[in-house]
Formats: structure tokens, C-alpha cells, sequence
């Protein structure tokens, strides 16, 4: 069976199981310097205060080092009461190509979308657990003390976390499969 076939099952699986009243929420990523960003996604799964969307990668992209191809599923989990989200990329046989970390806050979920801040700093998660912070470099120097410590403790602790993080999301990703 070819890869793009694994693929497609795998989706069209993934949109049998979704129910059929199945929501599409607009993503809004605003960043530090006020960019909005807007990606439609459909709502996996939702509960009081967090959600998880799927969003398939319309186009290669790299992260730091790792290759996400096209088709490439991306369930991205968000809370309100956590100071990060994460998109899980999972490759065409149900595989951890990635956990994508990003330090945020202002997460705000709605009905028919979800709104976060982009705080700059990301960490990303490798499918062995090892993890590396990214653009940590690219931090504002006008940026407050206190949001410049708040972000690197989200990054800290990310680190620290990943691996029970990784193991956290995958398995609820799993369910989702």
C-alpha cells in the first residue's frame, strides 16, 4: 500500500469517527507583533476549557529539522488554562513526526473559534522525547520583565515536561486515529 493511500484511509477513517455534526472553528494566531494569522480547522474534540482541532498541512514545511510533508495530519491542542498549545503532526501511518510547543497565552475558546497569542518561543518535542527550544534569540528586547520570565518558564518547563507531555498527547491522538 503506497504512502498516499495510508494517508487518505487514514483521513477519511479520521472523518468517519468525527460526528456528523462535526464543527469547523477559525484558528486566529495573533503574534507579538499583531499579525493575525487565520486557519479553518474542524473541531476534533472539545470540553470545558480546552479543544482539539485537525488541520492537514496543506504544503511541505521544515520545523528546525524535521520534514512535515503534505498531507500531514495536525491535531493541535489548546487549553485556556495552560500557557501553551501543541500540534501534534502525525505522519501517513499514525506516527509522531513531531510535537510543535508554542509558549502563548490570551488562549480564548469559542463556539466557532479560538484565539491565542503567539509568545515567540516554541519547543519542539522529537518522536524519541528529546526536545530543543526554538527562537528564543528572537525575543523583542522592549518585551516586560515579567512577560520575558513568564516566557521562558513556560520553556522551561516544557522541557522539563516532555516526555510526560509527548506521552499525554499521543495517546489522546491515538483515540482520535
Amino acid at each position: 500500500m503506497t504512502t498516499m493511500m495510508t494517508l487518505t484511509m487514514m483521513i477519511t477513517t479520521l472523518r468517519l469517527s468525527i460526528p456528523p455534526d462535526k464543527k469547523h472553528v477559525l484558528e486566529i494566531k495573533e503574534t507579538l507583533s499583531g499579525e493575525r494569522l487565520k486557519f479553518c480547522c474542524d473541531v476534533v474534540d472539545r470540553g470545558q476549557n480546552w479543544l482539539v482541532v485537525l488541520y492537514i498541512v496543506p504544503e511541505e514545511v521544515v520545523l528546525d529539522s524535521v520534514k512535515i510533508p503534505r498531507g500531514t495530519l495536525s491535531f493541535g491542542y489548546f487549553w485556556e488554562d495552560r500557557p501553551y498549545n501543541a500540534y501534534h503532526f502525525v505522519g501517513s501511518q499514525g506516527q509522531t513526526l513531531a510535537l510543535y510547543c508554542n509558549v502563548s497565552d490570551s488562549t480564548c475558546i469559542r463556539e466557532d473559534k479560538i484565539y491565542w497569542r503567539d509568545l515567540m518561543v516554541d519547543v519542539l518535542v522529537f518522536p524519541d522525547g528529546t526536545g530543543r527550544v526554538l527562537d528564543i534569540n528572537e525575543l523583542p528586547e522592549s518585551l516586560s520583565v515579567i512577560l520575558a520570565d513568564s516566557i521562558l518558564d513556560t520553556a522551561t518547563t516544557l522541557i522539563a515536561t516532555r516526555y510526560s507531555l509527548l506521552t499525554e498527547l499521543e495517546t489522546k491522538t491515538a483515540d482520535y486515529l
